[in-house]
């Protein structure tokens, strides 16, 4: 299926802003640290998880991505890395993570608008609705869809955000540092959950390589993209933030449930700037949440995609739209998924249930990148991360330390996630090897990783 795909020439920018609007676009998400953590540890953590996590993931996505620039990206790696076992669960852990991803990340956005505007629940489903049909629909029309619809809502995005740190920063009379933990809660549990959703506001770095084999330059665009929205990104967090909350202060009711009486980034605006701009925001947080929920889909339906060349899923997942040359089936079902997890509609309770299979996909990247390293040392690496193998095992054992303390603290709920996904991946990687034969079977469809890595 992968030569079906339409091949395209990408610029820097452009993959950049894929990129940025995945991963980032506005912290929105951000507000519930705060109120759960307090607001020293908040504005601690979103210069130091950088560091200790965005910098590690983002070196291994590089290189990885640069090594094989192939379809199918993270699944791929480990596969080829970790054999074909180990990689149908680390791209059905992936997968079913961004299909619950998708969900929160509507339910975000469309909390903002039912504080704003009081919808009620009929209102809130059919708006969810009609925004996962238009999503569908530019993600079948493919890349360069999602990459003009990126551009033109990231500049409608940024601009609130630029205005509240312009007219906040004369209003900062408050110690945003202070109290530095939540009083009321624990030490332990506010380390937790602010490394927890810390560590959410700063993944995905690794979906675009899902579409690598229909970009003709991806491995020499994407590490420069990277580096780009790492700094960026960071910004976008940290400034607002600082602002905000020296400006407004009550960090106790900083939250974004859209509940009465929490105070989010569009109230912070609403504050700060006034009804118009606090419009401004909410505008911003759904085209946000938008962009975002369009581009993680464009990364997300490829890997079942590849899984089903490989033998080892429907073969639905691998059909192709007749004229755009799409996964349109794979891009419904995934749609239909995440309008049912919008459904539920907590996004606490799902940014929890999700802990486990998030920081599996992690763990399991670094060890890949080791491991094709020892095991592939012969492929051409256009980007390599400055560090020799031994240093690559020191850098990781802090982002694995950080996975594991995450999902020792999450609740009981993350714990059942991690029954459910830790479980059905290898039950499930032996079901459809039975049905559609595996690799090895006449299902499968073969792949050199040799010749895309040289290739393209």
């Amino acid at each position: 299926m992968e030569g079906n795909f339409k091949k395209m020439d990408m610029k820097v920018r452009t993959l950049f802003v894929i990129l940025f609007a995945s991963v980032c676009a506005g912290c929105f998400g951000m507000e519930d640290m705060p109120g759960a953590s307090g607001p020293g540890l908040t504005l601690v953590m979103i210069l130091v998880v950088p560091i200790i996590w965005a910098v590690p993931i983002a070196l291994a996505c590089a290189e990885m991505g640069a090594t094989l620039p192939v379809q199918g990206g993270y699944y791929m790696w480990v596969r080829e890395a970790l054999g074909p076992f180990w990689g149908y669960c680390a791209g059905f852990w992936r997968t079913w993570i961004w299909y619950l991803n998708e969900g929160i990340l509507l339910v975000l956005g469309l909390d903002y608008m039912v504080g704003f505007f009081h919808m009620n629940r009929v209102m809130y489903l059919i708006v969810a609705a009609i925004i996962m049909a238009l999503i569908a629909w530019v993600n079948i029309i493919g890349l360069k869809a999602v990459s003009w619809v990126s551009v033109v809502f990231l500049i409608m995005i940024m601009v609130p955000f630029g205005l509240l740190v312009v007219i906040g920063v004369f209003q900062m009379d408050t110690n945003p540092m202070t109290p530095f933990f939540n009083p009321h809660e624990s030490v332990s549990n506010d380390i937790a959950y602010a490394i927890v959703l810390g560590v959410w506001m700063y993944g995905a770095f690794e979906g675009p390589a899902s579409y690598a084999g229909e970009v003709n330059n991806f491995q020499k665009i994407f590490p420069k993209a990277l580096a780009l929205t790492v700094f960026l990104m960071t910004l976008t967090y940290f400034l607002p933030m600082l602002v905000g909350l020296a400006a407004v202060g009550e960090w106790e009711s900083w939250s974004c449930s859209g509940a009465e009486g929490a105070i989010d980034i569009v109230v912070v605006c609403n504050k700060v700037g006034g009804h118009a701009l606090g419009l401004a925001m909410v505008i911003s947080a759904m085209f946000s949440n938008i962009i975002m929920c369009s581009d993680n889909m464009a990364a997300t339906v490829r890997i079942p995609a590849i899984i089903s060349e490989d033998g080892l899923a429907p073969k639905f997942f691998r059909h192709l739209h007749k004229k755009y040359k799409t996964p349109s089936y794979s891009i419904i079902f995934t749609c239909l998924l995440s309008y049912a997890v919008i459904c539920y509609g907590k996004f606490d309770a799902l940014i929890e249930f999700q802990t486990f299979v998030f920081f599996s996909t992690y763990i399991m990247l670094m060890i890949a990148l080791i491991a094709l390293r020892v095991k592939r040392p012969e492929l051409p690496r256009p980007y390599k991360a400055p560090l020799p193998t031994w240093g690559l095992v020191c850098y990781a054992i802090p982002v694995i330390i950080i996975c594991f303390y995450c999902i020792i603290f999450c609740s009981t709920a993350a714990k059942v996630g991690a029954m459910i996904f830790g479980f059905g991946a290898p039950v499930s990687y032996f079901i459809f090897k039975k049905i559609y034969g595996g690799i090895d079977g006449p299902n499968a469809v073969p792949h050199d990783f040799s010749n895309d890595s040289h290739e393209m």
